[in-house]
Formats: structure tokens, sequence, C-alpha cells
């Protein structure tokens, strides 16, 4: 199995092994979902069928059918996406390389082909959304703003670190205020939070007398727990796909909101807070 940049050419094979039929060139393709067609023309699962010697087993017609139809049906799909003229461009905000949030990249792209729409995602590092860096790195200040107001959604994942979390402050500020949709995963949410409180509710109005933080350290970090959907929000996607109203998930997270009547304040001013566990201080979506 070779990994290049582009389709190697039977000269080439021939240049790697003795045996060209057994090289397998995993060239650059537009999705992951490219990948079965890219194997069925270089005719692997013949070659695995051979090596594997799997032409005793008996396939009736029937399945010979239910898999020729899974075919036909899988080219279709790349096929609608592959002539699709619609993009959609999410301005993705982290302080990391693309690899290290490469299930979000394979999310969007899973979406994209399910609706028919082409994928382009902006990496921008949420430093350079920073006011210092208007400053001290100009152009990467502006090419991040224009990034930021050319999206068509913005997202912020999981795995920040805190000393550039003013960025993602700045970028979810922007969502809010011009109607941006948004996706804020793990510090992500958290920096949602903190903006919203921030801009819109000012800790002062909460209790004037007190100094408290809007997140605590939660003791219960990577603990499994009830997670149970509120009855009062009708047509949740993310109820739709768990197809329950109370699941259990492993959480990771380090904090979670301070008080309820923190939490309470932050809703009354916009946030619509759809599932979360029984202590109304833990927020999940």
């Amino acid at each position: 199995c070779v990994c290049m940049p582009n389709a190697l050419t039977d000269e080439i094979k021939e240049k790697i092994c003795f045996q060209p039929t057994e090289v397998i060139a995993i060239n650059r393709v537009p999705t992951s979902y490219h990948f079965p067609m890219l194997l069925q023309r270089q005719k692997v699962a013949e070659f695995l069928a051979n090596e594997l010697k799997l032409d005793n087993i008996q396939v009736s017609e029937e399945q010979k059918r239910s898999g020729e139809q899974a075919i036909q049906g899988w080219k279709r799909l790349i096929a609608s996406h592959d002539s699709s003229s619609q993009t959609v461009t999410i301005a993705l905000v982290s302080k990391y390389q693309q690899n290290l949030h490469i299930f979000v990249n394979q999310s969007l792209e899973h979406a994209c082909v399910y609706c028919g729409y082409q994928l382009a995602v902006k990496w921008i590092d949420g430093s350079d959304l920073e006011p210092e860096a208007e400053t001290a790195f100009p152009t990467r200040y502006r090419d991040a703003w224009d990034s930021i107001a050319n999206a068509n959604g913005i997202i912020v994942p999981d795995g920040f670190v805190y000393q550039d979390v003013e960025g993602a402050i700045a970028a979810v500020r922007y969502a809010r205020e011009h109607g941006v949709p948004f996706l804020g995963i793990g510090l992500g949410f958290q920096a949602a939070v903190l903006e919203l409180h921030a801009t819109c509710v000012k800790l002062q109005e909460i209790d004037s007398n007190s100094q408290q933080s809007v997140f605590v350290i939660d003791k219960n970090t990577a603990c499994v727990q009830s997670i149970s959907f509120c009855d009062e929000h009708e047509g949740l996607k993310s109820r739709e796909a768990y197809r329950s109203r109370q699941i259990t998930e492993r959480y990771l997270t380090q904090y979670k909101i301070a008080s309820p009547k923190f939490l309470q304040t932050i809703v009354e001013n916009g946030m619509f807070v759809v599932a979360g566990d029984d202590s109304k201080t833990r927020v999940d979506i």
C-alpha cells in the first residue's frame, strides 16, 4: 500500500514492486466517501479474494444483486456530491493543527455529502482573533477576521488552550451578534457561556456582594452520569439523534456552571439549555 498525492501509473507500480497488481495506491481524494471507489478501480476486492482463496465461497445471485445495488447507490451518492455547485464554508477556531480535530472535519464532510454541499473549512488560530494580534500580527489578524466574516458557520472545538480563550469568545460574540450558526464543543461550549455572561448578564447583576466564578471545578471528572433532555423543547435534532429522552455519557470536562442561579440568568438572556443533569449546573446541550 502506497500513499501518494496522485494516482500511480502502471510504470511507477512496476518500479515499486515486481508484482504491480499487489501495489495499492491510496492517493488524495475529495472526501473519504471516494475511497471505496478508488479501491474498486484497482480491483482490491478481487486481489484479496484470490490471496485469501475465497473463490470456493458460494455467493447466491440475490447476494450478488444486493452487492451490485450497494455499489451503484454509492456511485450515485458520489456523483451527486461531485456535481454539486453549492459550497458551505465553516470557520473552525482552534489553536491546534487540523489532524487533531479530524473528527470534526469528518463530521462536517459527512453532513455535506448527505445534504449535497461541497465543504470548505477555514482553520483559524484563536490567538489571531484577539485584540493584541491587530498590532502584533496585523496580516494574520485581518485574514482571521475575514475568514470569520465570510463563513456560513463557526465551530470552536474542544482541546483549546486557555491562554487563547479570548479569541474563542470573540468568535462566539461575532456569531451571536451577526446571527451566524455556531457550534461549541467542550471548551467551545464554555466559551459561549462566558461570552453571553460577560456581554449580556454581568456577574455583578447576579450578586453584587459575591466574586464567584461562572464555572467551578467538577470533582466528578471522567465519571459516567445520566443526562436528560428538557421536555419544553420539542423537535430537537440532538434528541432525535439519541432517540431517547435520557441517556448516559462519560464526562471528560473539568468544569461546570457554578450554580443553578447563574444558569437561570443565562437562560433568561437567550441561551437555550436543552439537556443536562439533575444538578442544573452541568449543561450538555
